[in-house]
């Protein structure tokens, strides 16, 4: 039971490090009882039941931190943090990671589409 609870810990505060993690933190990690269970930690997420695969495919980029905004693919370019500005709302004091796409971009686009997603029945 104790060496449970250490991994489980030790595994919480892995993710709570990880900068590529923040998506699944937020959505998955800050839903757990805390301390989380390592079975809470490591069971499969609803996510990966979707049947269309390139949409589950995408969706587990995004929780995995490796998706196509700006603060990962400019990073293999070696273009520095600071300078992965958003491609669409183009405000030059703000990197594009995922958060700021998903829920902070004030592009009419991305506006639109959170409203659509978020209004669903």
């Amino acid at each position: 039971r104790a060496l449970e609870a250490a991994l489980a810990t030790h595994v919480r505060g892995l993710i709570q490090q990880a900068t590529k993690l923040a998506v699944w933190r937020e959505a998955v990690l800050s839903l757990l009882p805390q301390p989380p269970a390592v079975s809470a930690l490591f069971k499969q997420r609803e996510y990966l039941r979707i049947s269309c695969a390139r949409t589950r495919k995408d969706v587990a980029r995004l929780f995995s931190g490796v998706s196509p905004c700006a603060i990962e693919t400019l990073r293999s370019r070696g273009i520095p943090r600071a300078r992965r500005i958003c491609r669409f709302c183009r405000a030059r004091e703000v990197v594009e990671d995922e958060h700021h796409i998903l829920f902070e971009c004030p592009d009419p686009t991305l506006q639109a589409a959170r409203t659509s997603f978020y209004c669903r029945k």
